[in-house]
């Protein structure tokens, strides 16, 4: 055998090897690639990665409009970040943005929203002009403005405050438990079925996974039993006593059921998903959908048009979310409002309503 001959056969094998090597680690991972990750275990390891994320941040937008004899549309634009690493003690803070239509008017509300643990904060930073609804607020003493640009405490002590009673603190502690069982009941359970596969995507400079996606109805109605039972289990035992077993039957029979009619009217929610190659995670979600509203009401005719964008990043990055420095109380707010009765009771009338 001639040195040509033995130098092209090691070339090829070197050639082949590379190309092996390389189909394998997925380093490149073209659509044939039989070592490529099939889709179905991709989104079973989103699910497991989504529990082990702590933070993020997220940037959510929406529209939902409704053609019919008049026009309706709602626009949204929310921005936020999450702290999950105190299962005791979540932290989100929202930026939102919200713009209405119909029949002519037009009007937009935006704030802020930081929670705390079980402790809310909110302002108003754009109030929605409203002159149909302005003279009856007066007449209530109702100043809207004094909730813009001014941050409102929510808490268990202004609710306390206000209703006169105090939040039972077995009964939360119960349903801290309950949502820890019903994320664990969820883990490793895929709720999508991919229909289509496209060519992957590079957005700065990152390799993304591109799915089209279905919502899995069946999995739903298979583990909805399951997780109606784990609720019963932390349900009091004085309300528990009046939810029999043909009524939780009946419930969970009529959940199947106007599952499979309301997608017999809807058809499939298309669904597009950008999952990161690497780390499996969520970046992008994106909704579209146009729904005939005489499937739901005969004789009416019209569209509802449903449009969803969701882009989550900054994965398990250090999130500083802190309560406001200055704020008002909730009942601080609202009192005013508020008549005493008896003695630790309040009825929500106005002074001014007794001076005409």
């Amino acid at each position: 055998m001639s040195k040509k001959i033995i130098i092209i056969y090691f070339s090829v094998i070197i050639l082949l090897s590379l190309l092996f090597s390389s189909l394998y680690t997925q380093i490149w991972d073209p659509m044939w690639n039989p070592f490529r990750a099939k889709p179905s275990v991709v989104l079973a390891e989103m699910g497991d990665n989504l529990t082990q994320v702590k933070t993020y941040h997220s940037v959510l937008d929406f529209e939902i409009g409704i053609t019919n004899k008049e026009e309706f549309n709602i626009k949204g634009n929310i921005i936020g970040d999450r702290d999950n690493s105190d299962f005791e003690n979540l932290k989100y803070s929202t930026d939102f943005d919200l713009s209405f239509a119909a029949e002519g008017i037009e009007f937009s509300l935006a704030g802020q929203s930081k929670n705390i643990g079980e402790t809310g904060y909110f302002k108003l930073t754009t109030i929605p002009a409203l002159p149909f609804l302005e003279p009856m607020l007066i007449m209530l003493g109702i100043d809207l403005n004094q909730f813009k640009n001014q941050w409102i405490k929510v808490d268990e002590e202004s609710f306390k405050e206000i209703i006169g009673e105090e939040c039972n603190s077995l009964q939360k502690e119960k349903q801290k438990e309950m949502l820890k069982e019903l994320t664990n009941l969820l883990k490793g359970e895929s709720f999508f079925r991919v229909e289509e596969e496209f060519p992957d995507e590079e957005i700065n400079g990152k390799m993304f996974y591109h799915y089209l996606v279905f919502l899995d109805k069946e999995t739903i109605k298979k583990i909805m039993p399951e997780m109606f039972e784990k609720i019963m289990e932390y349900t009091p035992e004085e309300d528990e006593t009046k939810i029999s077993e043909g009524m939780t039957e009946e419930f969970l029979g009529e959940f199947s059921k106007g599952m499979d009619e309301f997608f017999k009217k809807t058809g499939e929610i298309d669904t597009e998903i950008w999952l990161g190659k690497k780390d499996k995670l969520p970046y992008r979600i994106k909704i579209e959908r146009e729904i005939d509203i005489s499937e739901f009401e005969e004789g009416e005719q019209g569209i509802v048009t449903i449009k969803l964008d969701i882009n989550l990043s900054e994965f398990n990055q250090p999130k500083e979310i802190k309560a406001p420095e200055t704020f008002k109380t909730l009942d601080e707010i609202l009192i005013p409002f508020y008549l005493p009765l008896n003695e630790g009771d309040t009825f929500p009338i106005s002074e001014e309503m007794f001076l005409e």
